[in-house]
């Protein structure tokens, strides 16, 4: 059995078509875990970074999924992981785990899901899983005069603020970048690259040192799926294209031959233009650039169709993510040497949350690391032999020095356009879209419309537009994004299927499914991954303001 099949509980009837069940038991144990976590963490003086607080929460789901039965109601998950009707259980499960990696840093971690069972007197061993995960974790203590002072972690969809109350700061071994804010509202910028195991010091007298250089690591996270249970019946476009005769009747070369090019490529390189001649705020391009790369690792998450590491690599002018996972096996190959560097080799399946799935969920939840100045990832790649894994040849074409850049099948293009182009069925102009997207092509934003949207420096609008409306572009761009990969509005599915992200009409889904990606779409994102697959979008896609707006322009 494939690690990752860890949310039994996510399994579909193929044959039912009752409604959308009401409770979600995977964020209720996102939720109760965070919660615990972050109440066992405060009372140690511990800010916890929230991709060291997502692997924890992974493990926990890992527990659950293989341990607690019929996890329907919240009551049925809190007497799986808690002792009567407190926390007890898994409280004791987060303190003893935080502070073996606050105090004794092993090189080896037991894991939250072996700890839960052991206390359940259980083996997860028995469950197919290891007990042990390398201890990545790194500790930084904040000196007198750091304590107190408003900091912050940059990342590339805007700071994330640390406790003022917090003596310790907890995050992943790695390049960061925090920003200190004095009393006079001056800010300074820190950069680091703690070690794992490693516990150091962080003083004020470190802070004007370095200056931000990169925009930061790029989080995709459950939040942007949409994890409710839904049955339908699997037929027109929602039948199993991929899971029935073009993959078990189907030798994979024959398979090969019809998959679509963003399954198989490596690396993608980003372009942003304005033709607009508007006044938009600093950051707004980057900003706009990194949404996609987010709506990229949104989406590819869910891709069992693709070759596992397809799109590994985003390079924006001299901005360069790289999947989180190579970046971490990047640094063991150095520190150890005999690490896979092919991400077809399951090594992270306790890190990482599952996207959800019409059946037995695989594919995971994964970001990009920001490796613009990390020096140290940098020269492992370069100096890597071009046959170490598929997607090192792309990479190094386009982040080496002497490499020749090789011209790929897929390189995108965002446009800011101030009008909407000559009418047709793809981009109709008389519905005034608020943008447009191609499969494996442009994507086009209309800036009639005033959008909002997260980047480094935080949320930012775009031209004031007296009266307008404002539209989050991270959802419109998610949405079109699923056009660029080929995915078809959620309508296509028919009256028994799931409107979210991908619902043709901005607002049109309901609160709470609006902005989250369904493991209907994901279906389908699978199924476009065959050229073959008849709904799949062949020129594009236009996701419509709100009816009201239409009728009144």
């Amino acid at each position: 059995m494939h690690k990752t099949t860890l949310f039994l509980f996510l399994s579909l009837a193929i044959a039912s078509t009752s409604p959308v069940l009401s409770y979600d038991p995977v964020d209720d144990v996102r939720q109760l875990t965070k919660q615990v976590l972050r109440s066992v963490a405060a009372a140690e003086g511990v800010w916890i970074d929230p991709a060291v607080e997502s692997e924890a929460i992974a493990s926990t789901l890992i527990y659950a999924g293989n341990f607690c039965e019929a996890l329907s109601t919240a009551n049925s998950v809190r007497r799986c992981l808690f002792i009567g009707s407190t926390e007890k259980k898994l409280r004791e499960v987060l303190r003893e785990y935080l502070l073996e990696i606050l105090n004794h840093r092993p090189e080896k971690i037991l894991t939250v899901a072996a700890r839960l069972a052991r206390a359940s007197g259980q083996d997860i061993g028995s469950a197919g899983w290891g007990s042990h995960v390398t201890n990545d974790y790194a500790v930084l203590d904040l000196t007198i005069d750091m304590q107190g002072q408003s900091i912050e972690l940059g990342t590339a969809l805007g700071p994330i603020q640390i406790d003022q109350t917090s003596r310790i700061i907890l995050v992943k071994s790695g390049q960061h970048q925090l920003r200190v804010r004095g009393q006079t509202g001056q800010s300074v910028q820190l950069a680091l690259a703690p070690l794992p195991r490693s516990r150091q010091a962080l003083r004020g007298t470190m802070a004007d040192r370095s200056r931000q250089s990169s925009l930061g690591r790029v989080e995709s996270s459950p939040s942007h799926f949409c994890y409710l249970r839904r049955q339908w019946r699997f037929e027109g476009p929602m039948a199993a294209f991929n899971w029935g005769r073009a993959t078990i009747a189907e030798s994979k070369e024959a398979r090969s031959l019809h998959t679509v090019p963003f399954a198989q490529q490596m690396s993608l390189s980003i372009r942003v233009d304005d033709e607009t001649g508007g006044t938009y705020p600093e950051g707004f391009r980057e900003a706009l650039a990194t949404n996609f790369a987010l709506a990229i690792s949104i989406w590819r998450s869910g891709c069992d169709r693709c070759d596992p590491n397809a799109l590994s690599v985003i390079k924006f002018d001299n901005n360069v993510w790289m999947d989180q996972r190579l970046v971490r096996r990047l640094r063991l190959s150095r520190e150890r040497g005999a690490v896979s560097l092919n991400l077809a080799s399951p090594e992270d399946g306790q890190r990482y949350i599952a996207a959800p799935s019409a059946s037995v969920p695989r594919g995971l939840v994964v970001g990009y690391q920001d490796i613009t100045s990390d020096a140290s990832t940098l020269n492992a790649l370069c100096r890597l032999g071009a046959d170490e894994a598929p997607w090192v040849d792309a990479a190094q074409r386009l982040t080496c020095p002497g490499k020749t850049r090789k011209r790929e099948f897929l390189n995108p293009v965002i446009t800011l356009s101030s009008d909407w182009p000559t009418d047709d069925q793809f981009c109709p102009a008389r519905k005034k879209p608020l943008a447009c997207g191609k499969a494996g092509g442009a994507i086009t934003i209309f800036t009639v419309y005033q959008f909002r949207l997260r980047g480094a420096a935080g949320v930012l609008n775009s031209e004031d537009l007296p009266g307008a409306p404002s539209f989050d572009l991270e959802r419109v761009v998610i949405h079109e994004v699923g056009h660029w990969f080929g995915v078809p509005h959620s309508e296509v599915a028919g009256p028994d299927g799931v409107l979210d992200v991908m619902a043709g009409q901005y607002e049109r889904a309901p609160e709470g499914s609006a902005s989250c990606v369904s493991a209907q779409s994901l279906m389908m994102l699978n199924n476009a991954a065959d050229d073959r697959w008849s709904y799949r979008v062949k020129g594009g896609g236009a996701l419509l303001p709100p009816e009201q707006l239409v009728r009144r322009r």
